[in-house]
């Protein structure tokens, strides 16, 4: 008797999409930058962003270790994710990883992380079936980067 087993997850860079069985996990705290508006990201919600993300930056190599410290994060994770934009799809598990630590960072008032995260839920929308959705995410998260409280 054969039993179902489920496929192990893909590695960061692999080109497999985020969508895929292989790469999303339901509910993942990764996917939450593409599936909530800030505001319904609140503290409770961050913390598991945090470890998870802790978790699996080992994965994306050279200048993660910089984008995850506390002294010019922000800066680094805003030029890690235009790189990301440039040369990937942000459909992938290192756009999750990517777009998740710009929405922390967002959220804390940095209005450039802010603005690509914006930038690459538009991006997203365009290849995707929740293309409205994502669009409208886009236009929410564009608009924080313009409150007079956020940036840095």
């Amino acid at each position: 008797m054969e039993t179902s087993r489920r496929p192990e997850p893909a590695k960061v860079g692999s080109g497999q999409p985020a969508a895929s069985p292989r790469m999303a996990r339901p509910r993942s705290p990764l996917g939450l930058w593409q599936t909530l508006r800030p505001r319904a990201i609140g503290k409770h919600r961050r913390a598991p962003i945090r470890l998870a993300l802790r978790q699996a930056g080992r994965e994306i190599g050279p200048g993660w270790s910089g984008a995850m410290a506390e002294d010019g994060a922000p800066d680094v994770a805003v030029n890690l994710a235009v790189a990301l934009l440039h040369d990937e799809s942000v459909a992938t598990r290192r756009g999750d990883l990517t777009m998740s630590l710009l929405a922390l960072h967002a959220l804390d008032g940095h209005a450039p992380a802010a603005t690509v995260l914006a930038h690459g839920l538009a991006m997203l929308s365009h290849s995707h079936r929740r293309a409205a959705r994502l669009f409208q995410f886009s236009d929410v998260w564009s608009d924080l980067a313009s409150r007079p409280t956020c940036g840095p």
